[in-house]
């Protein structure tokens, strides 16, 4: 491998263990520590590594910087209280105090500080703790304080709420992580898989891309590899599933007519369905950025949807990003954060323009037909859709709503949370920030939607601090459980 891989490779890492805690963190949604981007003039370059996808409720979470924000921040600079009272339930509300969800489940969020007892960068100390909606009973899950390696990405919560998929690192030297999985009761970690290239740092050639995604049950996890990313040689190396429980490891052998599979489909796995037996894969093919004529870099783009069994053979191929045309921007910057509704057999995604273009959550069905916009104002740019299915009958989507201003969207990925049936009914908007509220996902019980809140300086470039708060959907309060710190949502886990 040559050393601008390497380079690149190595800086990646180093930026997340600088950021997280000496910096203001960036507007921009943060990459995983096993990614490297480089980016377009419009951004391109985030859309592809960013697809995710959710079983039912539950959505990623990154490594990312956080903190406060009691006060809603608005783009003319001024601020606002929210109107549905988030200043006055902090810590506790006679309408929360009595609901089943003190008792039944608790929110996990993801943790950056400093103590001098850690022999990691700056003392750097990540942890994943769990607290209940009300601020209170705040236990700590895993702690990397005395770890050899850095706590990484968090990538996402389980299904079941019981386990984390994450990455652990070596931090800025870039030669050595690995997949891992978190026990949520007993907090042990575990690896999945090891990229370790200590012994050959001239030799990366291998490294994980995008977000795994779990199987309905929660036992296993779908990835997609690649080998020199962002290079002239970038690679497609196939898909993999690991069993979370045994460690064990299956690539899932794919034929497509005698096309090399490895180096030219690049498919992204985005959810499992048909009762985990199968698996939708993100298409990303990969383009130069070129200026004066000299490629500068590359990136990769999500542009269509494939599908396979688990056990490997044929892929179907179901549509491409062209359906669009016509009903939603004509330059697609993103594809991805995909929601798969098994009883309906219907997938929920967002698909955002470049930075002059719209934005808005959709449903279709899995190949495409039927696809609809389920969001439809044009001074909002939807996205982060996350899904609640209840009984079946009537699934919620709840989103982030970016405000627009005239022709032009801004990219700050924050705005308010919406909610809004899969049928386009009832559409409400449940917070009234302008700017701050991100990553929504709601409780086990549809009760409640968790979101992170950020609170920006006053030019909106960069994130001071963010907090955790909670909504009631039927109510409108508020409560804020988590603030003061650099912070990320992971989701919601079971049990008290």
């Amino acid at each position: 491998m040559n050393k601008e891989v390497k380079n690149l490779v190595i800086i990646s890492a180093a930026i997340l263990s600088f950021v997280l805690i000496l910096s203001l963190s960036s507007c921009s949604i943060f990459k995983n520590i096993i990614k490297i981007s480089t980016g377009t003039a419009a951004d391109k370059s985030t859309s592809g590594e960013n697809a995710s996808s959710t079983q039912i409720s539950n959505n990623t979470a990154s490594s990312a910087t956080a903190g406060e924000n009691t006060d809603g921040n608005n783009l003319d600079g001024s601020t606002e209280n929210n109107e549905n009272g988030a200043e006055d339930n902090e810590n506790g509300n006679s309408s929360v105090m009595d609901s089943p969800a003190l008792d039944n489940y608790r929110l996990v969020y993801f943790e950056i500080t400093s103590d001098e007892k850690s022999n990691h960068f700056e003392h750097r100390v990540a942890s994943i703790y769990s607290i209940k909606i009300d601020g209170n009973d705040k236990k700590l899950i895993y702690s990397d304080i005395n770890d050899k390696y850095d706590l990484g990405s968090i990538l996402s919560i389980s299904p079941d709420g019981k386990k984390i998929a994450c990455m652990i690192d070596d931090g800025a030297r870039g030669v050595y992580s690995a997949l891992c999985v978190l026990d949520i009761e007993g907090g042990g970690l575990k690896k999945l898989v090891e990229f370790d290239y200590s012994q050959e740092p001239e030799n990366i050639l291998l490294a994980l891309y995008g977000t795994p995604i779990w199987s309905p049950d929660s036992t296993r996890l779908a990835y997609e590899l690649i080998s020199n990313p962002y290079t002239s040689n970038f690679r497609d190396r196939g898909v993999f599933i690991v069993d979370v429980e045994t460690g064990n490891i299956k690539e899932v052998v794919l034929d497509v007519g005698g096309a090399s599979i490895r180096s030219t489909m690049f498919m992204l796995p985005v959810f499992f369905f048909e009762e985990g037996s199968k698996i939708a894969a993100a298409f990303h093919p990969y383009y130069a950025v070129e200026e004066n004529s000299k490629v500068t870099g590359y990136y990769s783009l999500n542009e269509g949807l494939n599908c396979f069994g688990i056990e490997g053979g044929g892929v179907t191929h179901l549509f491409e990003t062209n359906i669009f045309k016509g009903k939603g921007p004509e330059i697609i910057s993103s594809f991805d954060k995909f929601s798969y509704i098994e009883n309906l057999g219907k997938m929920v995604f967002q698909v955002l323009g470049d930075f002059e273009e719209d934005g808005d959550v959709w449903i279709s069905n899995i190949d495409g037909n039927n696809a609809k916009k389920l969001t439809n104002d044009v001074q909002l740019r939807e996205q982060q859709p996350d899904v609640y299915v209840g009984n079946g009958k009537d699934p919620m989507v709840a989103y982030a709503g970016v405000k627009r201003y005239g022709t032009i969207s801004n990219q700050i990925p924050s705005g308010d949370i919406y909610i809004i049936n899969t049928d386009s009914t009832n559409n409400r908007k449940l917070t009234n920030y302008t700017i701050g509220p991100s990553k929504p996902v709601f409780s086990p019980d549809g009760i409640y939607i968790a979101y992170v809140n950020s609170i920006y300086d006053e030019n909106f470039e960069n994130i001071e601090q963010n907090q955790i708060e909670v909504v009631d959907i039927a109510q409108g309060n508020i409560l804020i459980p988590v603030k003061n710190g650099f912070i990320d949502l992971i989701g919601w886990m079971t049990g008290n």
